[in-house]
């Protein structure tokens, strides 16, 4: 969960594995559910829909239902954080089973950006899971569960900068430290 940069509306990553586009009756698909937020109270407002994430070349997804279409990953949000900027709110979101974060933009639902994680054939591995951007709103940060590392997005140019490997590099068999939430400090 995120709240506006104003306060006036909180944003709930919402995911489904089995009806990940929300086709069966009463289900919503994988998306952002939307509250006003008012002298403490929530109220639904909206939904935005996130979806499928197309995969690159030579790529499979090995998560979500039979009738995947080819070339395409469950988008499954997981972190998300609010990000700076005129015209209108936008969010970063981990997509945790597509191996990916985008940028969305909150009124919308139009992917502005997508940055890819993925360096194995098959997708999900490295499990994005929680994302945070600098206050400025021009570098974001997103934990990479299972490949032990931190990327850093340059949100300007829409690149991974890097990757911030938290494994000990001598060490084969060292264990994994699973990153999941993540704080900026003040300075």
């Amino acid at each position: 969960v995120a709240f506006s940069h104003d306060g006036s509306n909180l944003y709930a990553s919402i995911a489904s594995l089995t009806d990940p586009t929300g086709e069966k009756p009463d289900d919503t698909s994988n998306g952002i559910a939307v509250y006003a937020f008012h002298e403490g109270q929530l109220t639904p407002e909206r939904f935005i829909k996130v979806p499928l994430a197309p995969l690159a070349r030579g790529k499979k997804s090995i998560a979500g239902p039979e009738t995947m279409p080819k070339g395409m990953a469950i988008s499954y949000p997981a972190g998300l954080a609010v990000l700076p900027g005129a015209g209108g709110a936008k969010l970063l979101v981990a997509e945790n089973l597509a191996d990916d974060a985008i940028v969305l933009d909150a009124e919308s639902g139009k992917v502005l950006q997508q940055f890819p994680f993925s360096t194995a054939s098959v997708v999900p591995a490295a499990f994005p899971y929680g994302v945070i951007a600098t206050h400025d709103g021009k570098t974001g940060f997103c934990s990479l569960w299972n490949a032990s590392a931190v990327a850093e997005l340059n949100l300007e140019t829409g690149r991974v900068v890097r990757r911030i490997p938290l494994l000990d590099p001598k060490s084969p068999v060292a264990p994994g430290s699973h990153p999941t939430a993540m704080l900026l400090s003040p300075d």
